[in-house]
């Protein structure tokens, strides 16, 4: 239902069937979004509103990573995006906000991970569009294509991130 899962413990439900999941179509006929837990597919999602720093952070990801799997890129309400990697050892989410160079605040970087869920299909609440995938989307892609990170190196990439977009005037809070 937008981003909310529409039943309780969906984090701990790693194990389904296709006839699970084809039954949520019936018990759930308002929830149109589908989402994916990010325990093994942590995401880093790029919550800015500025073109220029948005694709900066991307190709940031795609210069560190691009060497070691398949870059995917969600968007839904553009210019931010979101791109998943894969992890064989979970870690819980990552965040920051920040104070944009227009004084809102609203606009933060988050890696994804364990406890957590990304939207990856569906019509994104604000558009009311589809989501795109670039690069090819989950399903097409399986998880051991994506790239392998770990927390040290999702942290890493996060600070560098944080760094190239004060130079677009966004300031931590």
């Amino acid at each position: 239902i937008g981003k909310q899962p529409p039943f309780d413990g969906w984090t701990t439900k790693t194990k389904t069937s296709v006839d699970e999941i084809t039954a949520w179509s019936t018990q759930y006929p308002y929830a149109h979004s589908t989402g994916l837990l990010t325990q093994r597919m942590p995401t880093f999602d790029i919550d800015i509103k500025n073109q220029e720093a948005s694709e900066v952070v991307e190709a940031l990801v795609r210069e560190r990573f691009g060497e070691r799997g398949r870059i995917l890129v969600r968007i839904g309400l553009a210019p931010k995006r979101a791109i998943p990697f894969r992890t064989d050892k979970p870690f819980k989410k990552i965040p920051t906000n920040f104070l944009a160079p227009d004084a809102s605040t609203d606009q933060k970087l988050e890696f994804l991970g364990d406890g957590q869920q990304v939207v990856a299909f569906g019509k994104h609440k604000d558009t009311g569009k589809p989501y795109q995938w670039f690069g090819g989307e989950p399903g097409e892609i399986k998880l051991e294509h994506l790239p392998l990170i770990n927390e040290a190196e999702a942290k890493s990439l996060f600070n560098d991130a944080i760094k190239l977009l004060a130079d677009f005037g966004y300031q931590p809070t």
